[in-house]
């Protein structure tokens, strides 16, 4: 009985570790890079600066109708200076990736830090957890924590689209960030990311 038992939960680890390998991506593996590129098929008309806009389940949301607990995206949008009232609008366009983040943003309260290797760096947590206008309830943590890929996107004619950032919860399975796949349901065909022609 005992060594049934064993060979079930040795195949059920192997099945898990089979699982997460199939998948291609570590757990702090970006799902982009550089390689890649994001096309905007749509046009966004001119927003207040420093502006996101939303997609889920590729349709385009406002922040107040975003399910978070569902992977969604957000296109920021900046003007040249703190003092423009206005971003420019957004015309349907091809965009480089010059770098991509990992990073996770509490749902609840405003911490945030971001992914060095396999190490999560927070920024804040301490003092806003002693701070009384951030009150933790039942003395724990946020309900959730959002795992987030942020790419920062280049184009010489439109910069003042500065990030395409997609974010999700960890689920039980253990995954963290979105997968490529999970970042192109959000967006559905708004926005494309595709790996660059060689």
């Amino acid at each position: 009985m005992t060594k049934r038992l064993n060979l079930t939960a040795a195949i059920v680890a192997a099945s898990l570790v089979a699982g997460g390998c199939a998948s291609g991506r570590a757990p702090y593996q970006p799902p982009v890079d550089s390689d890649y590129r994001v096309q905007i098929n749509h046009a966004f008309d001119a927003v207040p600066n420093d502006t996101r806009i939303y997609f889920q389940s590729g349709e385009r949301r406002s922040e107040e109708e975003v399910d978070r607990f569902d992977t969604f995206c957000a296109l920021r949008l900046r003007g040249p200076g703190e003092e423009t009232d206005y971003a420019n609008p957004v015309a349907p366009g091809l965009f480089a990736i010059s770098s991509v983040e990992l990073g996770y943003r509490s749902s609840d309260y405003p911490y945030y830090g971001v992914q060095a290797g396999d190490t999560l760096i927070g920024f804040g947590l301490i003092g806003h957890r002693a701070a009384a206008e951030y009150p933790w309830e039942h003395g724990g943590p946020p309900s959730f924590v959002l795992y987030r890929v942020e790419m920062h996107l280049r184009a010489a004619a439109q910069p003042q689209v500065k990030t395409l950032t997609c974010s999700r919860q960890r689920n039980l399975r253990g995954s963290f960030y979105p997968s490529l796949d999970e970042m192109r349901e959000a967006l559905g065909d708004i926005i494309e990311i595709d790996a660059a022609a060689p």
